[in-house]
């Protein structure tokens, strides 16, 4: 059974790997707005294939209001206060940069571009966290693995634009007429 090679220029295959990116770039709205909501009702849960900024910002704001810095003491129950609200509304500010790239790249490829920066911009925060806050690279290397899927899928779909905008508009591209022939009919 012979398969269909698949044209890794057409328009359609381009425009499935952009739609791929898109789709990685809400996730990562998603899962950040599921992990910021987790944290602040004290759960002990995360979820992979988030910004980390918003994360770790808020974790060190809630630490801050609860006295680890300066108590040492690890309470029971984290209280929300001053330093986590500010934290919460500067990771909603960074959200919303993710979402409205995902909007503004329905229409224009920049948005993939802007949200690859970003996400490159949260992995070396990330590797910062994991040095700073001595949080383990064992520990965290599922994370790092999640960052790089991210960065590749985002780069994905920025290759994908550039391709496709180097393609002849769907106007330009007249289907091709049959070749008349210019010798006499024979009876």
């Amino acid at each position: 059974m012979a398969r269909n090679p698949i044209d890794k220029n057409s328009r359609q295959y381009l425009n499935r790997q952009m739609q791929g990116a898109r789709g990685t770039t809400i996730l990562i709205c998603l899962f950040t707005m599921i992990n910021l909501f987790l944290l602040v009702s004290n759960r002990d849960v995360y979820y992979l294939f988030s910004a980390s900024v918003p994360y770790y910002l808020t974790m060190i704001a809630l630490f801050m209001d609860n006295g680890l810095f300066t108590e040492g003491i690890i309470p029971d129950r984290f209280e929300v206060g001053n330093f986590t609200t500010i934290a919460l509304a500067i990771s909603a500010v960074l959200l919303i940069v993710y979402l409205v790239c995902w909007i503004i790249s329905k229409k224009k490829p920049i948005g993939l571009t802007i949200a690859l920066v970003f996400f490159c911009i949260d992995t070396a925060a990330l590797v910062a966290a994991v040095m700073f806050l001595e949080l383990g690279f064992v520990e965290n290397i599922l994370d790092f693995v999640c960052h790089a899927v991210v960065i590749w899928e985002l780069a994905v779909g920025v290759s994908a634009a550039a391709k496709q905008k180097k393609l002849p508009s769907e106007q330009e591209v007249v289907p091709a007429e049959p070749a008349r022939s210019t010798a006499s009919p024979e009876f």
